[in-house]
Order: structure tokens, then sequence, then C-alpha cells
């Protein structure tokens, strides 16, 4: 897949780095959206059951991709 875009070597380290740096941000910066959603939520009456379900279904999802890309 990335030998498709005929990098040269010199330039391959770098575009992987900052590739995989950009994945990195990416889930930081949702980790800091949602980090203090979920902490409000949690204070609240019903919230640590929504957390939960949230929880549930944030790790349901995960298994689902990774099923589904184990088996393509």
């Amino acid at each position: 897949m990335l030998s498709s875009l005929e990098l040269p070597a010199a330039r391959l380290v770098p575009a992987l780095a900052g590739f995989n740096l950009g994945v990195e941000l990416g889930q930081l910066a949702i980790v800091a959206l949602a980090w203090p959603l979920l902490n409000a939520l949690g204070r609240t009456a019903g919230g640590p059951r929504l957390v939960a379900v949230f929880n549930g279904a944030i790790g349901g999802l995960g298994v689902f991709w990774l099923v589904t890309r184990l088996l393509s």
C-alpha cells in the first residue's frame, strides 16, 4: 500500500512518521474533547450508567472493526 506512493527511500521514514504522528494527535484530540464531557456526565444522576453504555458501544465498535479486518 505505502509502496504504491513510490516515495524515494529518503522520504519514506518521514512520511510514515508524519502519518503516525497525525493519527496519534487526532486520537488525543478526540480524547481531550470526550474526557470532560464524560466526566461531567458521570456526575449526573443516571450518568454512570450512560458512561458504561458509551464505553460498551466504543468497545463493541472496536471489536467489530477488528473482526471485519481479520476476515477481509
